[in-house]
């Protein structure tokens, strides 16, 4: 489909190889990778390029399962983006930037980052109550909403409220994990399925 001459692209890197304990930190690095600046472009600046070439560019963190079936469920991390034609060039570079040179050693804001998630999951266990309760009993009649619950339900609240606890001596252990895990996905030899809308990147 063609729209206004505005391409559409999505990414989707396999992460079903990631061991049990490193789950929560793929949940993570999606919501690290949308929030932080890289080795050379503060995260001020790289914002700027994005809402100037791109319609913006996100990550997240889906379970695809298949319908009928309650056992089987492929999760994913997701790239996603828009840009007019003439700028797709730029949006692949600002992509490429964010995935190899993702700066973890900005102590400060993935604290700030952690901190937001935590505040945001509070907000919404108050507001969304039936719904944060619904989806825990749905975990227990398929794999895929069960993972799903793990992922980023009441488990991961926990696994972040502990990161912030004592945070500056677990910052080195935080920053190893997830230098670990961004590189078990984002590899030469990473299984990795595109969707676009345009002839442009075939």
């Amino acid at each position: 489909q063609f729209t206004n001459n505005i391409g559409y692209f999505s990414m989707y890197f396999d992460v079903s190889h990631l061991d049990k304990d490193e789950l929560h930190y793929y949940n993570l690095l999606a919501e690290i990778y949308a929030n932080i600046g890289t080795d050379k472009t503060s995260f001020e600046n790289l914002s700027r390029k994005i809402n100037i070439n791109t319609g913006g560019i996100y990550f997240s963190t889906p379970s695809m399962d298949i319908f009928g079936q309650t056992d089987e469920y492929y999760p994913k991390l997701k790239i996603s983006s828009k840009a007019v034609y003439d700028k797709l060039p730029i949006m692949f570079d600002l992509i490429k930037e964010i995935l190899f040179e993702t700066n973890f050693d900005d102590k400060q804001r993935i604290l700030e980052i952690l901190k937001n998630i935590k505040t945001k999951m509070e907000s919404q266990f108050i507001s969304n109550g039936h719904s944060i309760a619904f989806r825990r009993l749905k975990s227990h009649f398929s794999e895929c909403s069960a993972f799903d619950e793990f992922l980023d339900g009441i488990p991961y609240y926990n696994f972040v409220s502990d990161l912030l606890k004592n945070y500056d001596d677990k910052f080195a252990m935080i920053l190893n994990n997830l230098i670990k895990v961004s590189e078990k996905i984002i590899n030469k030899n990473q299984k990795i399925f595109i969707a676009k809308n345009t002839k442009l990147f075939i």
